[in-house]
């Protein structure tokens, strides 16, 4: 392996022309993908198919609404099975071991990549060159145990390519980066590390965000009953965000209210850089804090108090604030985006229609609309703990009630 292959993902940087035009080509591919509206139909029903084996789990160990869960562990595999059906044409519901195999090493990953601890913060400081030659058994454990990764995906690249040969239609992410290899425009390594990426970033944090929801509609009952007329009307048929806006502004006033993925990754600078009147030298570390524009009240009337409707205009369609990031902004946004905000849309419509979200007295979230009742409800305990690279409240446990329908 050469020094270059050594690390998660290309860099940004004019020192590496090639590396930086492979990068973006990566990121394009995706994001053109997911944006291709003729797909949308193709990505809905993957959810659609997610949703009665996810509503009757949830019914059996929630033991019909009678005892508080915690539902990230339930919704993860199905937020990975539509993932990866985008990626690899694949229905992973049909390979349950690459599934549940695939749901673990994403957990440990990224847990490992967002949060800080001694082994990262020296290993990132060393130069890729170095690194190569430090055996596997100093670096972290988690390490050795992400090779598995690559194997399961190695494994379920050889499935996609038994239905699909160059020159075939390209439907599915594998199959359009497989094509740009052949004709030399990447590596076979950086196929496989997009792939891994997707693994790692794109079915946690939206089954994260997912919980988040349901959690907070609980805390919220008014929307939730809001939201669940609205849907009701129309019959829970929303194809579109655009036949639903309140529940797209239900998510969005969630991802600002409720940003459990709180602050970007860091980023090294490459060369001194000026942002601001702040001075950056080289190789500083840099990121963006979403839950400081989130709260800000320069950007956000009334920060602290839970509102979806100020994201809609005054004809009641949705509106997205110039100031919300949850994906991050410019060159090293989420690249997945669209797809994240499809999934979450389309299983939250279903749920609602399932389920009535409640709290449990074992299990209190009080509401307190001021800084220090938002600020009381998220836990304090350190970065290593379970979970804890992202926002964690409190409590994650409530009801999910079955609705008669």
């Amino acid at each position: 392996m050469s020094n270059e292959t050594i690390g998660l993902m290309r860099d940004h940087k004019r020192s590496d022309p090639k590396g930086t035009k492979i990068s973006k080509l990566c990121r394009r591919r995706l994001m053109e993908l997911a944006s291709r509206k003729q797909y949308e139909p193709k990505w809905v029903a993957k959810v659609d198919a997610q949703i009665p084996w996810v509503v009757e789990t949830l019914k059996r160990v929630g033991e019909n609404g009678t005892k508080p869960i915690d539902t990230f562990s339930y919704t993860m595999p199905a937020a990975l099975t539509v993932v990866l059906d985008f990626a690899l044409d694949i229905d992973l519901s049909k390979h349950t071991d690459y599934r549940d195999r695939i749901c673990l090493y994403a957990n440990n990953a990224l847990e490992s990549v967002v949060k800080l601890d001694k082994y990262k913060l020296f290993f990132i400081h060393l130069p890729s060159w170095l690194r190569a030659w430090i055996p596997l058994r100093f670096w972290p454990d988690w390490v050795a145990y992400q090779q598995g990764l690559y194997d399961d995906i190695l494994d379920l690249q050889e499935m996609h390519n038994k239905n699909w040969s160059l020159g075939d239609e390209t439907e599915s992410l594998l199959a359009i980066l497989q094509t740009d290899q052949a004709q030399g425009k990447m590596e076979e390594w950086d196929v496989i590390n997009l792939i891994q990426q997707l693994c790692m970033t794109g079915a946690d944090t939206t089954a994260s965000v997912t919980s988040g929801i349901m959690m907070n509609l609980a805390r919220f009952p008014a929307v939730q009953e809001k939201l669940y007329k609205i849907l009701e009307s129309q019959n829970f048929r929303a194809d579109e965000f655009k036949e639903c806006p309140y529940l797209l502004a239900t998510i969005y006033e969630i991802y600002r209210y409720c940003p459990m993925i709180y602050r970007s990754l860091l980023h090294s600078i490459t060369e001194k850089t000026e942002i601001l009147g702040e001075t950056f030298e080289k190789d500083e570390f840099i990121c963006f804090s979403i839950t400081g524009a989130n709260m800000n009240e320069k950007y956000f009337k009334d920060p602290w108090k839970f509102n979806p409707d100020r994201h809609l205009n005054e004809d009641g369609e949705f509106q997205k604030s110039p100031y919300q990031h949850p994906f991050n902004t410019g060159k090293r946004s989420c690249p997945g985006q669209i797809l994240a905000d499809i999934e979450l849309f389309h299983f939250m419509k279903h749920f609602i229609k399932h389920f009535e979200f409640k709290l449990h007295p074992d299990h209190p979230m009080p509401v307190v609309e001021s800084e220090e009742g938002w600020n009381s409800f998220w836990t304090r305990q350190p970065h290593h703990a379970p979970m804890h690279h992202f926002l964690q409240p409190k409590e994650r446990k409530f009801l999910l009630v079955p609705r008669d329908n």
